[in-house]
């Protein structure tokens, strides 16, 4: 019986994980989203983000960012979601 619970909290952590992608795909799409990756940590959910236009994801004194970090939190109850992005150059 334990197996199954381990297995079925796996696969809601990767439900929960690829709803949070989506979120994020939706929100950042203008900025040039180019990926993402999570880490677990003892201190929260770190979220490394990829973008093409660093400045649209972090917006003007970090609201949007901010914003994003909030509605991590309340909307998919990720436990103190930090949010860090990075710039991918266009190799164009």
């Amino acid at each position: 019986m334990k197996q199954q619970t381990t297995i079925r909290a796996l696969v809601d952590r990767n439900v929960k994980r690829q709803l949070v992608r989506e979120f994020l795909l939706r929100e950042t799409e203008r900025a040039g989203f180019s990926g993402l990756t999570f880490t677990r940590t003892p201190e929260g959910t770190k979220i490394s983000l990829r973008a093409e236009q660093v400045g649209r994801v972090i917006g003007r004194r970090g609201k949007v960012i901010h914003e994003l970090g909030n509605r991590l939190k309340n909307d998919f109850d990720l436990d103190r979601p930090h949010l860090d992005v990075d710039e991918v150059k266009n190799l164009v």
